[in-house]
Formats: C-alpha cells, sequence, structure tokens
C-alpha cells in the first residue's frame, strides 16, 4: 500500500485476474465468474451491479469475437433474445431483468500484454526512490509480476533499482517467469546481477531455469507455498489460455492439500475449481502438453546442422565416424538434457527420424522419454510419431503415452505397446475400450498377452465380454499389459512379416506371439529389478533404485519425477499382488532352475534365456559368452544324473513335463503348454541352427493326442499368463487352475567338473541385454558346447577342490 500511495503517476487501479466476491450476490452465474475462464452457464440480475458488471463483460467478449457468436441460448425474463450483435448489448442492455445464457467459448485470448514504456517507467520511478526498502520493492514485483509481461532490458532497469541482497534475486526469479523475450536475451536479464547473483538464481530456480515458455511441453512438480513455483504455475496457465482451445493441455494433474489429494486427468488449462486463479498452499504435480503444431510451412532442421547443434551446443560426443557417443554419467546427460530444452525448442523443427535419432544419445529411460516428450510440438511430421513410441522399452512406452495423454500417442493402425492405464482417468478408459473392441475383431489369437489387474496377473477370455471381466472387482481398476496386434508383425520385432503370419496355422501364430510376450514381460521384471533387494550385490543405475525413487519428487529433475510417479505406483502393485515369491523375480527364475548346491550350469542357464524369448542368435552369441567369461569352475562328486542325457546344448532340461510345467510358473502370457514342450524338445535337436521361432511340433503328445489336437487345445486362455497342464477336472477352464507351486529343477549334470553361475553372478550376466542385431542372426548348424568346456574341465580338475555336495548356501541371500 505504501508503493500506491507514494506512486504519483496512478491512474488507474484495475482489479484483472481478480475474481468477484460471492459474498456480494446469491446469483450462481456470476459467483465464480474469472474473465480469463469465462465457459459456463450463467444466471444473472442486470439490477445488481455486480452481475451486471460480468454480463458487460461477456457481452463484449461476444461482440469481439472472431469465431462468431459466443454467448448461446439467451432468455430475458424467459423470453428467448437474438444474438448480442443484432440487440446491440452491452451498449443497450436493459437495466433489469433475469438474464440467463451458456457462454459457450473455451478460450478468451489472454489479454495481459507486455507492459507499454509509460507504465514502465512509472515503475521503474517508483522503485527509484530512496525512501524505499528492497522488501518494498519485492512486494510491489510480486504485486505487478503476475498480471503483465516484460522484456529482458526491462526487468534488468527493474533489478538495477535493488541494492545488493537477496531480494533482488528472488525478483529476479519471479520476474523471470514474466520474460516475454527469454529465448532471445537472457543475458540481458542477468546483466544487472553479479555472478555470485546469477549462480543464486539459477538455484532458487533449480531445473526450471532451462525451461522456455515457448515451449513449454513437459512435467511440473511445483510447491504453491513458494513464490518462484507459484510464478511458474501462473505462467503455465496464462500460456495454456493463450493456446488453441481443441483440447486439453494440463494433464495428470494431481493437487495434494497435505490432508487430501485431488486429481484431475486433465484439462483445458487449471483445473476448474480453482477459477483461474493459482492457489497459495500445496503441491501440484501436472504434464503439460502443448496443443500447438508447426505452421505448416516449417522445415525440420538438416541432418548435419543436427549433428553439429549437438555437438557444439549440447555438448554430446562424436566418434570418428560422426556418430553421436551417449554418455554414461547420469548427471552429466541430466545436464546435456537440460541445454536441450533450453536451446531447441523456440529455434528448430525436427522430424520422427531425427528426434529418434536425438533419443538415441541418451542411454537412460527417463532421457528418452523426456526428449519425445520437449520434442512433441516441434515434430513436422507427426503422423510418424508412432514409430518413436515403437523404439522405447515397454515401461518407457507407457510413461510417454502417460505423460502426453494416450489418447494423443495411440494411432490405430500401430497400438502394440506397453500399457499402463488408471481406469478412473476417463481418457485411460477410452483407450481400453478400443483396445478390447480391436481385441474382439481379431479373435484368431491372443491380443492382450501380461495382463495384470491391480498388479496381480490375470487370465482373460478376450470378446464380447472381456470389458466385464475387467470390471468385476472395480469399475475403475489399474490396467498393465502388452497389446501385440496386426502391426508387430511389419515392425520387426517378431522376426517375421505379415505374410508369412498369413501362411502360419493358428499355433504357429501363437508360439510366436507367446515367444515375444515372455520376452517383453522379461524386459520388465529387468527394469524393476532394481527397485527389489535379494542380496546379489547386483548395481542398478541410481536412478532406477528404491532409496532413489522415494526421494521428494520435487527436488528431481522433471523427467526423474515424472518416472518415478509412475514406478512407485508399479512397485507398490507388485509387492501387493504377491506374486514373488522370494525376494525378486529374478531370484524366483534363479531358483527354478539351480542345483541343490545354489548354482546354475550352462544348459540350465541358457534354458532359462529360452523360456524367455530370447534367441539362438542372442544365446549363442551373447550370453553364451558371458556365461563362459563368467563362470567358475567345480567338480562334482557322486552326483550321477538321473535325467535323460544330453542331447545338444539347445535341448530343456529338465525335459519331463512336470517339470515344464513347474517353469512356466515363471513363463509369461501363452507359455508354450507342456505336451507341445516335448515336441520341441524332441525337435531341438534336429533344428538347433533354425531360430527358435521354427522349432518343428511334429510329434505326437505325450497322452496320445496328435500335434494337430494339442495346438488348437493350447489356443484357449493363452492371451495372458501360464498355461498349466490340463487338470483332472475337464470341466474347469485350462488358464483358471491355479499354478503349480515352486519347485526347484532336479539336478541333470553329471559327476565331474562343470562351470556354473552363482546366483550374484547370475544376475551380474542375465541383466546385460543382447544387441539388437543379434536378435535373429544366424548361428553355426552344429553348436555343441560340451566339448570345449568338458576339456577346459579336464584340464583343470586336478587344481580345482571337489564340491562338498552341501545343501544351496541361502544365508547370503535371506529374506531380510
Amino acid at each position: 500500500m505504501a508503493a500506491l500511495k507514494n506512486n504519483k503517476t496512478l491512474e488507474c487501479l484495475s482489479l484483472q485476474g481478480s475474481n468477484m466476491s460471492s459474498a456480494a450476490r446469491g446469483h450462481n452465474g456470476a459467483a465464480e465468474f474469472n474473465p480469463l475462464a469465462p465457459e459456463g452457464s450463467y444466471t444473472l440480475a442486470l439490477d445488481n451491479p455486480t452481475d451486471r458488471a460480468v454480463a458487460v463483460q461477456l457481452c463484449k467478449f461476444d461482440l469481439t469475437s472472431s469465431k462468431g457468436s459466443l454467448m448461446h441460448n439467451i432468455k430475458l425474463d424467459d423470453q428467448s433474445m437474438k444474438s448480442v450483435q443484432e440487440m446491440d448489448w452491452p451498449a443497450k442492455l436493459p437495466s433489469s431483468g433475469l438474464l440467463e445464457f451458456d457462454f459457450v467459448a473455451r478460450k478468451i485470448q489472454n489479454m495481459v500484454q507486455v507492459m507499454d514504456n509509460k507504465k514502465f517507467q512509472a515503475v521503474v520511478f517508483q522503485l527509484e526512490s530512496k525512501t524505499m526498502a528492497d522488501v518494498e520493492k519485492l512486494t510491489l514485483v510480486e504485486i505487478i509480476a503476475p498480471f503483465t509481461y516484460l522484456y529482458c532490458h526491462q526487468i534488468a532497469s527493474i533489478l538495477q533499482c535493488f541494492s545488493m541482497g537477496d531480494e533482488a534475486v528472488r525478483a529476479a526469479a519471479l520476474l523471470f517467469t514474466r520474460a516475454a523475450d527469454l529465448e532471445e536475451n537472457l543475458d540481458a536479464l542477468t546483466s544487472a546481477l553479479q555472478d555470485y547473483d546469477v549462480l543464486s538464481l539459477q538455484q532458487m530456480l533449480g531445473w526450471f531455469s532451462y525451461c522456455r515458455f515457448s515451449n513449454p511441453t513437459g512435467h511440473y512438480e511445483l510447491n504453491l507455498t513458494t513464490p518462484v513455483h507459484q510464478a511458474i504455475a501462473v505462467r503455465l496457465k496464462d500460456v495454456a489460455y493463450g493456446e488453441p482451445s481443441e483440447g486439453s493441455n494440463w494433464y495428470n494433474v494431481v493437487y495434494d492439500m497435505y490432508s487430501h489429494a485431488v486429481k484431475v486427468p486433465s484439462n483445458y488449462g487449471p483445473p476448474d475449481f480453482w477459477k483461474g486463479v493459482i492457489p497459495t498452499r500445496g503441491t501440484v504435480s501436472l504434464d503439460y502438453v502443448s496443443t500447438t503444431r508447426p505452421p505448416a510451412e516449417a522445415l525440420p532442421i538438416g541432418d548435419e546442422e543436427l549433428i553439429d547443434f549437438l555437438h557444439q551446443e549440447i555438448g554430446l560426443t562424436l566418434d570418428n565416424t560422426g556418430n553421436v557417443v551417449p554418455e554414461e554419467d547420469y548427471s552429466t546427460a541430466d545436464m546435456q538434457l537440460a541445454l536441450l530444452r533450453q536451446e531447441a525448442g523456440h529455434r528448430f523443427w525436427f522430424t520422427c527420424v531425427q528426434v529418434r535419432r536425438i533419443m538415441d544419445a541418451f542411454l537412460a529411460g527417463p532421457h528418452k522419454v523426456e526428449v519425445a516428450v520437449m520434442m512433441w510440438a516441434l515434430i513436422v511430421d507427426r503422423k510418424d510419431f508412432w514409430t518413436i513410441l515403437y523404439s522405447l522399452p515397454p515401461f518407457e512406452q507407457s510413461l510417454l503415452m502417460w505423460r502426453l495423454g494416450p489418447l494423443n500417442v495411440l494411432d490405430k493402425a500401430h497400438p502394440s505397446a506397453h500399457y499402463v492405464l488408471d481406469l478412473s482417468n476417463n481418457l485411460h478408459e477410452q483407450i481400453a475400450r478400443r483396445l478390447v473392441d480391436m481385441a474382439a475383431k481379431n479373435p484368431d489369437v491372443p491380443n492382450f498377452w501380461n495382463l495384470r489387474l491391480q498388479g496381480v496377473k490375470k487370465v482373460m477370455p478376450e470378446g464380447s465380454n472381456m470389458w466385464g471381466s475387467l470390471t468385476t472387482e472395480s469399475f475403475t481398476p489399474w490396467l498393465e499389459f502388452d497389446f501385440i496386434y496386426h502391426d508387430a508383425w511389419d515392425n520387426g520385432s517378431l522376426g517375421k512379416t505379415r505374410a508369412d503370419s498369413e501362411a502360419m496355422g493358428k499355433f504357429d501364430k501363437l508360439e510366436v506371439l507367446s515367444r515375444q510376450a515372455k520376452r517383453l514381460e522379461m524386459q520388465r521384471i529387468k527394469a524393476m529389478y532394481g527397485y527389489f533387494y535379494d542380496g546379489s550385490g547386483y548395481a542398478p543405475p541410481l536412478w532406477r533404485t528404491r532409496s532413489q525413487m522415494f526421494k521428494a519428487l520435487i527436488e528431481k529433475s522433471p523427467w526423474l519425477a515424472a518416472w518415478d510417479r509412475l514406478m512407485r505406483l508399479l512397485v507398490r502393485l507388485d509387492l501387493r499382488s504377491g506374486d514373488i515369491q522370494t525376494d525378486s523375480y529374478i531370484e524366483d527364475i534363479f531358483d527354478s532352475r539351480c542345483s541343490d548346491e545354489g548354482d546354475l550350469p550352462q544348459e540350465n542357464f541358457e534354458a532359462i534365456c529360452r523360456d524367455w524369448g530370447y534367441t539362438k542368435g542372442e544365446i549363442y552369441f551373447h550370453y553364451r559368452r558371458l556365461f563362459e567369461v563368467s563362470a567358475k569352475l567345480v567338480v562334482r562328486e557322486g552326483k550321477m544324473s538321473q535325467a535323460a542325457s544330453r542331447r545338444t546344448h539347445f535341448s530343456y532340461l529338465p525335459s519331463t513335463a512336470a517339470s515344464r510345467a513347474q517353469s512356466s510358473r515363471f513363463s509369461e502370457a501363452g507359455d508354450v503348454p507342456a505336451d507341445k514342450a516335448k515336441q520341441q524338445d524332441a525337435s531341438n535337436g534336429s533344428n538347433a541352427g533354425k531360430d527358435g521361432q521354427e522349432d518343428s511340433a511334429a510329434d505326437s503328445t505325450a497322452d496320445g493326442n496328435t500335434a494337430a489336437e494339442s495346438q488348437e487345445a493350447s489356443l484357449e486362455g493363452a492371451a495372458s499368463g501360464e498355461v498349466p497342464e490340463a487338470p483332472e477336472n475337464e470341466d474347469t477352464p485350462p488358464e483358471l487352475e491355479a499354478p503349480a507351486p515352486l519347485k526347484r529343477a532336479p539336478s541333470t549334470w553329471q559327476e565331474g567338473p562343470v562351470l556354473v553361475l552363482d546366483f550374484p553372478t547370475f544376475v551380474s550376466v542375465f541383466m546385460q541385454e543382447p544387441p539388437p542385431e543379434l536378435r535373429f542372426k544366424e548361428v553355426p548348424t552344429q553348436t555343441n558346447f560340451a566339448g570345449a568346456h568338458a576339456m577346459k574341465a579336464k584340464a583343470n580338475s586336478k587344481r580345482l577342490p571337489p564340491a562338498t555336495g552341501t545343501s544351496r548356501p541361502h544365508s547370503p541371500r535371506s529374506k531380510k
């Protein structure tokens, strides 16, 4: 107030941006009026000064609109009226009567403009007063900042009015959010500050110091009790109201008021219950998704210019061939990503191919997703955005859809992806219903794989009744699943083309899809492994650990906060589901194949790889070599195998149907049935040189049925979860049978020296994913690991102490 009293040039005091007090009137139409978000139904008494002011303002909006009439269904004292233009309102607006109408415009152009020079000089004159303390100057800045924009050189002039102290930095942080030319003239803003003040400014802004509001698409964690964060929320509100109104731009809004939280799936700008005014208490989390698109004449950056930009301005390293080398240090990559957000958003347009190239320059999942998110409004060929989605691992796919809104990302021709959906979110429900309908139109093979309902693995028949099954326990459950549709045959992930699929029988298709589903499930298991403690000593990336996940989100980078929000949910659901029998999925997998001594021979290690969808090329060229380097040599004494002799290194061990049913406890969606497994074992010896997806199924089943009959029978209920052996009670569908309890596979190796992996070494080896180029690489037709290893074992047997034959040492990995 002191600043207002001493202002000699004050001509008008505006209440722009403030709501009218509901206590001044009782009519519900005017009680919640906000000129920046005026859409709604109104009932106004024209003899009431407050209501009349609202009616006059809305009539002016209608008159100046370039989109035609905004006021509809106009009634005055229950008499229908013509348009505002025809009645010449507000000039001839009646002085009394009850006015009712609907105001249907989604947006009134934000009327806050850059402060003109006359008003700006008046503000500077006030701030230069020697009788005004810095605290009072900061108060004046807080008053004017939310309702105007300033150029950076104007902000510098204001900052020069402050003496040395924290107030200047706090004022700079507030005015940073109101800079109209921040992208081009940031140096002009900081020129008024000392070097240490610039550093303090950056620390106060945090990661938002790299944000540019010309491209605001991103994740925001804001503490609304902090003036800077509140100013950022105000700027995001203003940007939202200034964008095209064909859709929402605030997504996944969580307003936490400490005692309770309110969730808003999507909205055009801030939640409606805020009435356009940003609260000053609580925290808010949101994903901003810009509705703007590149102009039709926009041209993408050239490929050579892109590489030069990434190297010179972002700091990415190039190899000898000129390709970008990803940065292995996570903190350094964080800074590179922040610089990319700062520099790229207002300078260039990109193609989807170029966006994927930039994503390949980062290793961490949150970084890859953030690149795709920040480029959303800059992509000139958004029709190909599905190629970006396809290039990501499963969790990254679901996070990208979550952050951008699944309806924005879903391509009906390319729906295959990993989905995490909250059906209490109407946008997520729409996606789920669409996928259920698409699956019903493709009944030949399952489309939903690895289905989890509230974190619990489920097997559900697909068809017209699937939606009812999904919502039986709750109308708004959490769903997680892999959706594999027709387009999967075209994107190269199955190793077969659509033409190949058309020539296949139903069971052959099922086997290919089942292998892919298990592979996707293993990628999920590996991504989740860092959040579980099982004593293996494996050191996951710091950003993928439980200790990091539960740190305060507001202290993290925006992209990591978005990642951890989703991971907290999934880890919680996994822990509640009871599906993990020990301390982690990886430990369960190891226990299913290890010996009584607690180690894993090569045959069983490679069987695990096959069980989880890895191809022969990946096993032969990647995992086998890692095994040979990492395994230790031990001597077995008096441990003769009772199982069938080993045929080739690609045969399943153990090969009995019962043991395969036990191992199917760990196999995911549509695992190969026990009778089919026998056929595979019989055929593996003669098909060692072919891809695992082409194994023959010519032998008959154990109970005398033909292979064709067993193939047809295996189609039922194979969409998600295990396919155990047929139960004794034929009235119970196999997919509804409870899985068999966990049992360790029987020992099948013979006496003498063998190469084995202990649990920690198994984890370090198995967690290393093979390069993509090895997936469908052909292997030598005659491959047998036994000879080389046996020779090595014999050569070293005299130098090795014999194994004691004691039981597996669980103590290092006992449950906490």
